[in-house]
């Protein structure tokens, strides 16, 4: 790898989206600490992000079923404020 300045690396973190992208593989052999926090920075939020989108897929769940079976226009309600 030509060896780009932290802020250059930084910046292509910023649009990698993937994890087996070469451009990561490559960070990750980078002896360079700063670089190496930048991955591990990268590595967290791709699992923050993975875990959100499973926690909305599964908030889908009802969604889903009711897709499955022909419907088209799904309502729900809101539990915030509700006083018990």
């Amino acid at each position: 790898m030509m060896q780009l300045t932290t802020k250059e690396i930084q910046n292509r973190l910023a649009n990698t989206t993937t994890i087996d992208d070469p451009f990561l593989e490559e960070c990750k052999t980078d002896s360079r600490k700063g670089v190496q926090q930048l991955v591990q920075k990268w590595l967290k939020n791709y699992e923050q992000e993975k875990r959100l989108q499973q926690q909305f897929y599964q908030m889908q769940k009802y969604e889903r079923i009711a897709w499955e079976k022909g419907y088209h226009f799904i309502a729900g309600i809101d539990e915030v404020g509700r006083v018990i």
